[in-house]
């Protein structure tokens, strides 16, 4: 399997934990790591983004990726949510990062709804949307793919499909205010 292939399927196989991470999130009561009533900035050493008004936001190890997790307040007994993961890519073009990872998704009986290209903080990258049924569930995904220095970025927003135009623009937000170090 090539270097791109293998690194989709990783990321499909993360986008899937995005989705039952957000079904966790769900059924949970407690309160997660961050509690604010002002937007944070969560400084890291490969990256820094904004953490909205109210959300909470968390690290998830599952095999060899990390991932935070920025969750919105429960709406309709679901917890929009956006992750962020990185992986080391190596020299891949940003069409393969992003077709590899389509690639993983069809295998999976899914299918991106749109394509297509925008930018951050000078970076250009890369997005889909999908729209993703778990048990009678319709879940819509937006997911951003980043490369920069032989690494990959991707940040994968999900919220209820009825919730799309509220919560799209503010993934949106959070991936404007993505800044790789």
């Amino acid at each position: 399997m090539t270097n791109s292939k293998s690194l989709a399927k990783s990321f499909f196989l993360m986008f899937t934990l995005s989705i039952l991470t957000a079904f966790v999130a769900r059924a949970q009561t407690n309160t997660l790591a961050q509690k604010t009533n002002e937007p944070a900035v969560l400084d890291t050493t490969k990256y820094s983004v904004k953490i909205p008004t109210g959300w909470k936001h968390f690290d998830k190890t599952t095999g060899e990726f990390s991932a935070l997790y920025i969750m919105a307040p429960r709406v309709n007994n679901f917890s929009p949510n956006i992750n962020i993961i990185i992986a080391e890519t190596g020299d891949i073009s940003i069409d393969d990062f992003l077709n590899g990872n389509m690639e993983s998704m069809k295998k999976g009986n899914m299918a991106p709804d749109s394509t297509g290209d925008f930018e951050t903080n000078g970076l250009k990258g890369k997005f889909y949307t999908a729209k993703v049924d778990h048990n009678g569930t319709s879940i819509s995904i937006k997911s951003y793919f980043l490369l920069k220095n032989g690494f990959g970025y991707l940040l994968t927003g999900a919220c209820l499909t009825s919730q799309r135009t509220t919560y799209y623009p503010m993934f949106q937000d959070i991936v404007d205010s993505f800044k790789i170090k």
